[in-house]
């Protein structure tokens, strides 16, 4: 039996903690992250990056709970 996705319990794609959906929500945080650092001259952390992502209406609920994942696990 292979792994689950620790936010929503279907099975991991290879190589990844998550399952499709929550694997490319989490490539797309890292993507924006990294916009936003060049934006920002590179002072904005992944955790104040998060807090501030995760808020924002327009950031989908799979990101939402993604990013929600990290700062509760602390796994930055």
């Amino acid at each position: 039996m292979g792994k689950a996705c620790p936010i929503c319990n279907n099975p991991t794609i290879d190589d990844s903690r998550f399952c499709k959906q929550h694997h490319v929500a989490h490539e797309r945080l890292q993507s924006v992250f990294d916009k936003w650092r060049s934006a920002y001259g590179n002072e904005v952390t992944w955790r104040v990056f998060l807090e501030r992502v995760i808020r924002l209406p327009d950031t989908g609920r799979r990101a939402r709970e993604v990013g929600k994942l990290f700062l509760e696990t602390d796994s930055l």
